[in-house]
């Protein structure tokens, strides 16, 4: 029948091609996914044993732990008074406490774990994990393959599955077996009432989590997956041996993400689901250590989280009253807020069912948890994750006044609590109604930041630009304002230069336009403040703080040259050019009048004042960013290559010799400098080479 089967489908599916060229809309037959199960091949009989049923294959497969217990007393070399044909185990198949139940209980995880270990992983999660009769079937077809095979018969599938006849496993469940026919006739007895007699459990489980244990002890790898992984599924559905598989299954998933895709394509994740329900407190810390593992590498299970609201566990556990019998309850709480974290992370209907005044509080309290720091900062993630594009939230989070207690954290000792701080406020801004308490919050949120500039921490200054580009953009005119202002604050200290250093002439304002003396609106303001942190912020000396700096200003500039106020900016942009350039050609005069005469005395101070050249009288003409032309309004000219700029410093006075902790000092120490040698300016600006 198979044989006639696959030539029918080798057939079909040439006719499927067929139809398929003439017409591409054809609808064709698939039968790639039919399964059969055959007895036996072509060229074999069935056994014809009087003590076996007439059809052996069909019992094997719909009464396994019967026809298993006839094969074992039939090949038992031992003498026993059994009879094949009247003994009966007590008990039910569904009571796993009963020795019927534990029997099958013990069956399902040896048939289990043979095709684990046999077949490959995609035809093991097809056959065994997709439907619940298919898999039963086929741990059934395993066991028939065993016994048919004794009576020269070999049965055959579709698809075909490796032999497995063979498994060491077997012999475990033989030993299965025998431990319970050995108490049959007590088990009898006591089930008539002619004694009292207590059914002593299979050791199957408890030996099979020790195998388990020594495999986790001897270095476990990708490469050696372990034997008894389905077996410690199984175990968590006894209440005996549950604590010790949960603490023996963590330790396996903190091994790596290979093995928590291990124990979740084995089918691991029904079972944590349904201990979920579980009010047993010894199972919290366990429950979350799992859960945390889980989500860290696999986040599609928000679904499941929901279906059954699961989530609440972990809010509950999250709760700083909330009991945990663990030492270190304040990591797993660490934990409980990841978890809660990832399930409503770009996941709208998680969002709604966290949103509670219990998370609020519990999140908020944790942010003052001085021992530890994971805590701290998984409270502000969570937070942030709770809150994002999500008003309602946001509004009980003004409520429980949120903002202003994470902006307690802006000086925590641990980098990452500050930038998880930064984070959460940067998703806090963007509630839709713009109103003007709205508007408040932001300002003094964006205050309240300011001072972390100056942040030691590359990772917390890199979160602080988030936080600005967000800001910057919401509130966009405001910054527009506050550039053109700058423009002309720029524009007004070139001309004070230029006539500082020419009393004699006059830089012609009809011609070239007036600064206005209108007063300023971004003056004393938060966004004037800003504005300024952040052209400071574009020559930070980490390039990619830098890099990002000049990103935001660029958009800035390049929204206000697209402005209505683009004339007015063109105008003072090239005021700005034509003063840079006259000072610039003063300077370069000066520097050829000073290689004929060295001067003989120091420059003064206006001197060096002179090199600062103006932000945009660069920074417009420059084409990749505004770090450029910012490194000479902070720190000098530094881009001339001519090094005639460089005045010689006066020779020292020679009258004293410096005395050393050892003596007079050489005189080649006190040698004035020659006239070839050139010496950089104190203020002059290198960037340190990135690593």
């Amino acid at each position: 029948i198979v044989q006639n089967f696959h030539t029918f489908v080798e057939k079909h599916e040439k006719e499927n091609i067929e139809a398929k060229k003439r017409d591409p809309n054809a609808i064709v037959q698939n039968y790639g996914d039919c399964i059969l199960l055959a007895a036996c091949q072509k060229t074999e009989s069935l056994p014809t044993n009087p003590d076996l049923p007439a059809d052996l294959f069909t019992c094997c497969l719909t009464t396994p732990i019967e026809i298993a217990l006839r094969f074992f007393i039939l090949q038992n070399p031992l003498r026993t008074d059994i009879s094949i044909d009247d003994f009966r185990v007590p008990g039910r198949l569904q009571d796993r406490r009963s020795p019927l139940g534990e029997l099958n209980w013990i069956f399902t995880a040896i048939t289990d774990t043979i095709a684990w270990n046999t077949l490959p992983r995609a035809l093991f999660k097809k056959l065994f994990r997709q439907d619940l009769m298919v898999a039963a079937l086929f741990r059934n077809f395993l066991l028939s393959e065993r016994i048919m095979r004794t009576y020269k018969c070999h049965p055959i599938s579709s698809p075909e599955l490796p032999e497995t006849h063979h498994h060491p496993l077997w012999k475990s469940w033989d030993l299965a077996v025998e431990m319970v026919l050995s108490q049959l006739p007590a088990l009898i007895d006591h089930e008539e009432g002619r004694r009292q007699y207590e059914y002593q459990h299979s050791t199957f489980f408890a030996e099979q989590l020790t195998a388990f244990e020594v495999y986790l002890s001897s270095g476990p790898t990708e490469k050696n997956p372990p034997d008894q992984l389905p077996i410690v599924l199984q175990v968590l559905l006894s209440q005996a041996h549950r604590l010790r598989a949960l603490i023996l299954l963590s330790k396996f998933l903190d091994l790596g993400p290979w093995a928590v895709h291990l124990a979740l394509s084995i089918g691991i994740f029904p079972y944590v689901v349904k201990l979920l329900q579980s009010a047993a407190q010894e199972l919290k810390p366990v429950m979350v250590f799992i859960w945390a593992r889980i989500m860290a590498v696999d986040h599609t299970v928000q679904n499941d989280l929901l279906k059954d609201n699961g989530i609440h566990y972990f809010i509950s556990i999250l709760n700083p009253s909330s009991p945990i019998p663990v030492g270190n309850a304040s990591e797993h709480r660490a934990m409980c807020a990841f978890i809660v974290s990832i399930f409503c992370k770009n996941y709208p209907q998680g969002q709604n069912v966290c949103l509670s005044n219990e998370l609020f509080d519990s999140s908020l309290r944790h942010l003052g948890d001085v021992e530890n720091p994971l805590l701290r900062q998984w409270s502000c993630l969570c937070l942030s994750m709770l809150w994002c594009d999500f008003p309602e939230a946001k509004w009980m989070g003004i409520r429980c006044a949120a903002p202003a207690r994470l902006c307690e954290l802006n000086f925590d000792p641990v980098p990452e609590v500050r930038a998880a701080m930064l984070y959460a406020v940067t998703t806090f801004l963007g509630i839709p109604d713009l109103t003007d308490q709205v508007a408040q919050i932001e300002e003094t949120l964006a205050l309240a930041v300011l001072p972390m500039s100056s942040d030691g921490s590359v990772v917390v200054r890199k979160e602080l630009l988030v936080f600005f580009s967000t800001f910057v953009r919401r509130h966009q005119n405001k910054f527009l304002v506050a550039a053109f202002e700058e423009l002309q604050d720029e524009k007004r200290s070139l001309r004070q230069r230029f006539e500082n250093e020419n009393p004699q002439s006059t830089y012609n304002e009809s011609q070239n336009g007036t600064v206005s003396s209108t007063p300023k609106l971004s003056r004393n303001t938060t966004f004037g403040t800003i504005w300024k942190q952040l052209l400071a912020l574009s020559v930070d000396p980490h390039p990619d703080i830098g890099q990002d700096a000049a990103i935001i200003v660029d958009y800035i500039h390049l929204s206000l040259l697209e402005s209505p106020m683009a004339p007015l900016t063109n105008k003072l942009q090239n005021e700005i050019l034509d003063l840079a350039g006259l000072l610039k050609l003063q300077t370069h005069e000066r520097s050829e009048t000073k290689k004929v005469a060295p001067p003989s005395t120091p420059p003064s101070s206006s001197a060096a004042t002179s090199k600062q050249e103006g932000y945009l009288s660069i920074g417009f003409k420059r084409t990749a960013s505004v770090a450029a032309s910012l490194k000479n309004l902070a720190f000098g000219n530094s881009t001339n290559g001519d090094p005639s700029d460089n005045s010689n410093p006066p020779s020292p006075s020679t009258g004293r010799m410096p005395i050393t902790p050892r003596g007079r000092a050489p005189p080649e120490w006190t040698r004035p400098p020659e006239g070839n040698d050139h010496v950089a300016p104190a203020t002059a600006y290198h960037q340190a080479p990135s690593p």
